[in-house]
């Protein structure tokens, strides 16, 4: 019997992995009314699924993407199962080119986006661009009452 070890070659070889955890669910809009006034405040959330990482948020108001100075940031939520929740808010002063059609309907849409771009560091090797987006939407009637 020997002690020494056997003489063999091994390989070994490391990589790193992304991780991606899509949200389960779409995201959800809250502080929305069914029907706003001219004048009125609208004020409502939009709250991403948990995922990982945190999706990016965004508003449209009637198709279009709203502007910076109406939204709110909030910090991310991190769960303690490494899962993260972002939280995006919408606030501007209803005015009449918010209301679309003789109806004055108001639409608003919050879109939950992930991309994750996926590189090899070697020559030749292709990028992998992995995306998940989710829509809801919500509508509203309006009133120039």
């Amino acid at each position: 019997m020997s002690a020494e070890a056997p003489l063999f070659n091994t390989v070994a070889q490391t990589k790193i992995l992304g991780v991606l955890a899509l949200p389960q669910s779409p995201p959800l809009l809250s502080g929305t009314r069914n029907a706003y006034h001219l004048a009125q405040q609208v004020r409502a959330n939009c709250t991403s699924g948990s995922s990982y990482p945190a999706p990016t948020l965004d508003w449209m108001v009637n198709g279009k993407k709203a502007s910076s100075t109406h939204l709110t940031s909030y910090p991310t939520i991190r769960h303690k199962s490494g899962l993260q929740t972002a939280i995006l808010g919408l606030q501007f002063t209803l005015s009449r080119h918010h209301m679309v059609g003789q109806s004055l309907d108001i639409e608003l849409v919050c879109i939950s986006t992930m991309m994750e771009e996926i590189a090899s560091t070697r020559k030749g090797k292709r990028t992998e661009v992995v995306r998940h987006r989710e829509v809801t939407k919500q509508r509203a009637k309006g009133s120039t009452l």
